[in-house]
Order: structure tokens, then sequence, then C-alpha cells
């Protein structure tokens, strides 16, 4: 019991004695300074001796030493509990992570022979288109080739057809022009050779002769598709139009024909050069008009003037008929008449529209050599050389 009381610190139940208080009274710099931050004790400097529940060294009381060991215990066990969970972690996710690895090894291999099948079916998919190909482009070739015997054959049968086209068209125009002739030679009158030189026959426009037969129509041949090649028809020739006379050909028959009908009707009876020319200006203008050469249905009509253009030194019929074809295709000019004058002149009456260069033209006729003599409003008179005789 007396080992109990006297343990310093310590405080029996049943000790009734009132501990006193330490309370200083007055506190210097120094006794500030020395404070216990904890408790809140006094420097042990400020007592006069040791005082129970105090330690004499430290100047803390016992009882806060407890318990800072025991929180220094209870930190070591923290510690130590904290260390087992880090390694227990540690270990955990090495774990994870070999097993993630080896995972992934298993996974990277099952890839790869993924990998390999679809590669392996690509390749076999690629034979087989390979020699499905083949085989398309083998056939479209055949197909090709097929069309293209067609097409030489339709296009053999159009040249053959063009040549005899032409060789029909020469001939019947050959024909006219020598039943043409044969009535001329037969002709005495100059004035009525005149007026049919200028009805000779005109030659048909060979190029349109062999574009009358169109080329055969043929379906373009898609290489990057599959075209139903279609065989190529070849139109057959019409027998009407086979038969017919092509490129005007039955115009200038027609209008030679009217011609030889107005100058050969008077055969019975005495005619004057005022009816030839009548007719021949006739015969002309309806050659002229059926040939397109007037004014067109839907343009205006336009003024004409008459200007008489008399010629010496004509003497063959085809030279009078090359200088009339001449003076045909002088911008303006409408109809041409062509009568005989009484001194070996030729006269030809033309009709054109305002400004019409004919004297420019005239002289710019080649073989002819043409100068102008005299001119005047309405007339103009022209020295010329018969090319036929300069020969």
């Amino acid at each position: 019991m007396a080992d109990i009381e006297t343990r310093p610190g310590v405080r029996p139940a049943w000790n009734t004695e009132q501990e006193t208080t330490y309370m200083p009274t007055e506190t210097n710099a120094d006794d500030k300074a020395t404070v216990d931050p904890i408790v809140g004790a006094v420097p042990a400097a400020a007592t006069s001796g040791e005082r129970p529940g105090f330690s004499a060294e430290t100047g803390v009381r016992r009882p806060m030493k407890l318990l800072a060991e025991l929180s220094r215990a209870m930190q070591t066990a923290a510690e130590a509990s904290r260390d087992e969970t880090m390694a227990r972690f540690t270990a955990e996710a090495k774990i994870v992570v070999e097993d993630i690895q080896g995972g992934s090894t298993a996974g990277a291999a099952d890839l790869r022979r993924l990998a390999d099948d679809d590669v392996a079916a690509i390749r076999e998919w690629s034979k087989g288109e390979i020699a499905r190909i083949r085989e398309e482009t083998d056939n479209r070739i055949a197909r090709r080739k097929t069309a293209l015997d067609r097409e030489m054959e339709a296009h053999a049968t159009l040249v053959q057809e063009r040549v005899d086209r032409i060789g029909t068209v020469v001939t019947e125009f050959e024909a006219r022009m020598t039943v043409f002739f044969d009535r001329l030679r037969a002709e005495e009158d100059p004035t009525r050779i005149a007026t049919m030189a200028e009805t000779m026959p005109e030659p048909p426009d060979l190029g349109a002769v062999a574009a009358s037969i169109p080329s055969p129509t043929t379906t373009p041949f898609e290489s990057a598709a599959r075209p139903d090649v279609s065989e190529t028809v070849v139109p057959a020739p019409d027998a009407d139009t086979t038969d017919a006379p092509v490129d005007g050909s039955s115009v200038v028959d027609f209008a030679a024909a009217e011609a030889e009908a107005l100058v050969f009707d008077g055969e019975a009876g005495d005619e004057d050069d005022d009816e030839a020319e009548t007719a021949s200006a006739a015969a002309e203008a309806s050659a002229e008009t059926d040939h397109g050469q007037n004014t067109g249905p839907d343009q205006h009509p336009v003024e004409r003037h008459t200007t008489e253009v008399t010629v010496l030194g004509l003497v063959s019929v085809a030279s009078i008929a090359t200088f009339k074809r001449g003076l045909g295709r002088v911008a303006g000019v409408s109809t041409i008449g062509v009568a005989s004058g009484p001194d070996g002149e030729f006269l030809f009456t033309v009709a054109h529209a305002p400004g019409a260069e004919l004297a420019k033209a005239i002289t710019a006729m080649p073989g002819f050599g043409a100068r102008v003599s005299t001119q005047s409003a309405g007339t103009l008179q022209i020295v010329a050389r018969d090319p036929d005789v300069g020969a």
C-alpha cells in the first residue's frame, strides 16, 4: 500500500488529499518560452520542488508519455498493415499482369489464325474470279469478232451498192448527154442551138449520190459492260430510188424537155428571135427554180434587176454552156436567158439582185480571157475568147 501511494503519478481512490494545483501568479518571458505545447505545463524551474505526477527531468505529466507510446505503437501497427496490404496488392497485380500477358499471346495467335483463314479464302475467291473473268473475256472477244464479221459484210455490201449506184447514174447521164447532143447536132438555127445549149444536162453530184445510200447502223460495243451485240441490219435498196434519177438529174431532164417543147413546137412555121428568147427565158427560169437558186419560200422577196450581157467571141456550144454556168454561180443571180445576136454574138439576159457584180465575176472566169468593152445601166458588152477554139 505504501508502495502504491509513493509511486509518482498515481493517486489512490482512497487518498482524500487534494492535490494543490500550481497556479503561477507571475509569468516572465522565460516562462512563456518554456511552456509545454501539449499539456501547457510550466517548466520545473517555476516550482520549488518535485511535485507528485510530474517528471523532474522532462516536465511532462507521466500519463501523457503513456499515450504517446500508445500512439507510436498504433502507428507502427498501421504501417505494418500497410506494408502487408501493399505487398499483397503488388503480388496480386503481378499475377493479373501475367494472366493478361498470357491471354494476349493466345489472343494474338487466334487473330493470326483467323487472318490466315481469311487470306486463304480470299485466294480461293480470287482464283474463281480469275477463271470467271478469263471465260468472260474469251466469250466477249468471240462475240466482238462475230460482230466484226457482220460489220465487214455490211460494209462490203454498202461499198458495192454505192459503186453500183454511181455506175448507174454515170450511165444514165452519159445516155442523156448523148441524146442531147444528137438533137443539138441536128439543129442548124443558131438561136435554137443557143437555147438548147443553156439546157445542157448538169452532171449530178456523185458524192451526194453515194451518200444517198446510208451507212448501216451498228450498236457500240462497250468493253466495260456486257452488251447484247445486235446484228447489223443492212437496209435493202429501194427499187424506186434505185431506178429513179438521182440528185436533180430528173429536174434537168424536165427543164430540157420543156425548153425543147417550147423551141420545137413552132417548127411548122417561122419563129422570130423574140419568141425563141422568150422560150429560152421560161425554160431557164424553170430549171434555175428547180435547182434552188431562187429565193427560198422562207425568205422575203427581194427586188430584181435585169442586165443584158452581150458576149462576142463564143463559138462552141460547150463554151456557151460553161459561160452560162459561170454567170449562174455569181452571188445574187437568179435566172439567165440566152439568145444569139445578128453578128454572131450571144445575148445573156441576167436577172439578179441589186448590187450583183457581174462585170467583176465575168472578167474573173477562167479560160475566157473576158474583158468589158462597154458598160452602162442594164447592159454589158464583153469580148471573150472561146476556150475550145483556142485549144
